[in-house]
């Protein structure tokens, strides 16, 4: 083992960490008791929760962040906030301008086992059935009620642009838009091949309401290629050129996550979401 990469990705992740949440209020548990239960001789009650940083005034806007692989952050309380957000966020940035952050979390049923390689549970015919989109139009609804929020934007990163994906199809009336973030577009392959079908399958023109792609010209992950997201956007695409490639190409930092243009990126989210214009490219090759 190289110590010296390790200890690099190690540092890389407490950095983003650091700049992401030391800036922000503790995060404020959302939490709804679903009506199944789970288990087999004893059965126990089924929880769908999230976290969400809001902004110190009122907002009637927000952002349901469903994170990347495995998409599953296992929130229990509101101390266990570090397990889903992509470090390339910048929550700080997003409530500054008036924009409330929900991480989202698979319901307990979902959660399945620990391994990160290979889930087995919330996996794509969970993420397109209709018994998904009741589950989060329950944390939509709380938001509603106890936060005053109007305004929902699904945004997924790789794995979990699945979610936003069908859930801006199948959730009617609640959902302001869709931020696609480099897109799985292709199935995973043997252990996990239930994983991405929904994606590869799915016609971006069955939603009805406003997207944006954001994808990097060099992702190199092999279920998020970039010239299948050309295909599909329509003058609602943010390329993302050059930054840092560390790590592996699939995870939290490389292109594929946009190292090296974050801030850039955030900014072309909040954008977007204030007035609609779409920053066309960010950084340089």
């Amino acid at each position: 083992m190289n110590w010296g990469i390790q200890m690099k990705k190690i540092l890389a992740l407490i950095f983003g960490f650091l700049i992401n949440f030391t800036c922000i209020a503790q995060p404020i548990l959302i939490e709804e008791k679903l009506d199944r239960m789970q288990g087999f001789l004893t059965k126990s009650p089924v929880y769908i929760r999230a976290l969400g940083w809001m902004p110190e005034e009122k907002t009637d806007t927000a952002i349901l962040y469903f994170n990347g692989w495995p998409s599953i952050s296992r929130i229990e309380s509101d101390k266990t906030f570090f397990n889903g957000v992509n470090r390339f966020m910048r929550v700080s940035m997003l409530t500054k301008e008036n924009i409330g952050f929900v991480l989202m979390d698979c319901p307990t049923d979902q959660w399945g086992n620990k391994s990160w390689d290979t889930p087995t549970a919330c996996d794509d015919s969970y993420r397109s059935s209709n018994q998904h989109a009741e589950d989060i139009q329950k944390i939509i609804n709380s938001l509603k009620e106890n936060q005053g929020v109007k305004n929902f934007y699904l945004m997924g990163h790789s794995h979990g642009t699945i979610s936003a994906k069908l859930l801006g199809k199948n959730i009617r009336g609640d959902i302001a838009g869709v931020i696609s973030s480099a897109a799985v577009t292709v199935r995973y392959r043997g252990a996990v091949s239930n994983f991405g079908w929904a994606g590869e399958a799915f016609n971006m023109r069955e939603l009805n309401v406003p997207v944006l792609n954001i994808h990097h010209e060099e992702d190199g992950c092999f279920v998020t290629p970039y010239l299948t997201v050309i295909k599909y956007s329509e003058k609602n695409l943010v390329t993302v050129n050059g930054g840092t490639k560390n790590g592996p190409v699939c995870g939290g930092g490389h292109y594929h996550s946009y190292e090296g243009n974050e801030f850039e990126v955030n900014n072309a989210i909040i954008r977007w979401i204030k007035t609609r214009e779409v920053t066309p490219s960010i950084g340089t090759k």
